[in-house]
């Protein structure tokens, strides 16, 4: 029977061929790794403060450093007692503020801030309704030239073809005169052109002599005469009758616009005396739509309500209470 070996005892070659060149079961075999070994072969020492691994391995040694086991690279907080939190600044955030930061405020800096931007809503309306008016009278002013231009331009044509007509109608009268006052409107029109050819092309034809005489029924009239067939002008003012009509036409124009001019004065000395007779230290009522009288008010608050586009210009205002 063959003989028992030991546990130790290997009889394969491979064994006495590694117990020669001098390697053993036990320098193979590999030690049990210590729990508090780390990954990278060292065995660091804790530190209860920093809680960060103290460098003994030569590798983190080389650098010099610790590695902390909080990612941020600060202490891993302490989990018995919360702390309360601190602002980088210094400052608590617990502290409560009002909903506005500050004291409430009192009632006279209330309607004191109130009164303000009433002034300063009812300045802003006036401003903007000064700015609509400065517009509307712009509008107005360019309108106005532009009619006062046009009717310029009308009145100058006007006047140069009334002076044409005035110049063919005294010719036409005299025209009349000579021939008993009655005429017919063939022959007015042949003696025109026999004696001016610059009348041709303003009155080329009967019809054109029939609206200038048309135009002028105070000087001439058109009546049909039966036995003739036709119109015939009549004379009705001669020249000398019609200039001295249109002088006492001018004459009268002219004491009509003294009378004008007299009134105007009149008025504005008037104005002149009521400024003249107004008590700026007394108060001023106003009569409203309803025409209950409202008062006393001072003279400064009259009128910037005045400005501000609460009245209009045609309030009935005075500085007695019964009006």
């Amino acid at each position: 029977a063959p003989a028992v070996r030991g546990g130790e005892e290997d009889p394969s070659a491979s064994s006495r061929l590694m117990k020669m060149i001098g390697v053993s079961k036990e320098s193979n075999a590999t030690p049990a790794r210590d729990a508090s070994v780390n990954p990278w072969g060292t065995s660091p020492s804790l530190d209860p403060i920093n809680s960060t691994t103290t460098a003994i391995d030569p590798i983190i040694g080389a650098i010099g450093g610790s590695i902390p086991l909080n990612p941020w690279g600060g202490p891993v907080p302490s989990t018995s007692g919360s702390q309360p939190s601190i602002n980088p600044a210094g400052m608590d955030l617990g502290i409560g503020l009002g909903p506005f930061g500050g004291q409430p405020k009192s009632e006279a800096q209330i309607a004191a801030e109130r009164e303000k931007i009433a002034r300063q809503e009812a300045e802003l309306l006036r401003r903007r309704q000064q700015e609509e008016e400065a517009r509307r009278r712009a509008v107005e002013e360019q309108k106005a030239r532009q009619q006062q231009a046009a009717m310029q331009q009308q009145s100058a044509a006007a006047s140069q073809q009334s002076q044409i007509e005035l110049v063919l109608m005294e010719r036409i009268c005299l025209i009349l005169e000579n021939s008993w006052g009655r005429s017919d409107l063939v022959s007015i029109l042949t003696t025109l052109h026999s004696e001016d050819s610059r009348v041709i092309p303003l009155l080329s034809n009967v019809d054109a002599l029939h609206a200038l005489i048309a135009r002028s029924p105070q000087r001439i009239a058109l009546r049909r005469d039966p036995s003739f067939g036709g119109e015939m002008a009549v004379l009705l003012l001669t020249n000398a009758q019609w200039q001295q009509q249109q002088a006492q036409i001018q004459q009268e124009e002219l004491r009509r616009r003294r009378r004008m001019e007299e009134e105007a004065a009149s008025r504005a000395q008037a104005q002149n005396r009521l400024a003249g007779s107004i008590n700026h230290e007394a108060p001023w009522f106003y009569s409203d739509p309803q025409n209950n009288i409202q008062g006393p008010f001072r003279g400064e608050e009259m009128r910037q309500w005045l400005e501000a586009g609460y009245f209009k210009g045609d309030l009935p205002i005075s500085q007695v209470a019964a009006g």
